[in-house]
């Protein structure tokens, strides 16, 4: 098992912002939220260093879906959220993790596309993701009208 996979079976994922994948590669990545931009960098090993820490009191859904298994939550420190695809025998697949970003509070799938909500008062930063192509996710951004 590789490191990457053993901490996510552990419950824990990493501290730092990527899209993370079960077999020890990673893409850096950036949200910037003024410009309504999610930048996803170029495919390298995870580095030795990498932190990891509990994130399975801060999940906060999961849905079964025709890409595999959808985890989403936060973390430990405020302004952070995750967002993991898993096969159906608990495998991870992808892991999306943005240190810039509130928590994920809801996914749903339509097809291949995962849709998720990032929300942060007053505004609702959402994600598409492709989840066989993760690397091309886009964020947009919706006012809160409540």
């Amino acid at each position: 098992m590789t490191a990457i996979k053993q901490q996510w079976s552990d419950g824990a994922g990493p501290n730092y912002s990527g899209l993370f994948f079960g077999d020890n590669t990673y893409r850096t990545a950036l949200l910037n939220r003024e410009e309504q931009t999610l930048e996803i960098g170029n495919i390298a090993a995870i580095p030795l260093e990498m932190d990891f820490s509990d994130y399975g009191d801060y999940e906060s859904g999961r849905l079964k879906c025709n890409a595999g298994v959808l985890r989403w939550g936060g973390g430990p420190w405020e302004a952070e959220g995750w967002i993991a695809l898993e096969d159906y025998e608990s495998n991870l697949i992808w892991l999306l993790h943005l240190e810039d970003s509130e928590a994920f509070t809801q996914a749903r799938c339509e097809g291949l596309i995962i849709e998720a909500v990032a929300y942060q008062y007053p505004v609702m930063n959402v994600f598409s993701i492709p989840a066989k192509d993760p690397h091309l996710a886009a964020v947009g951004q919706e006012a809160d009208v409540t």
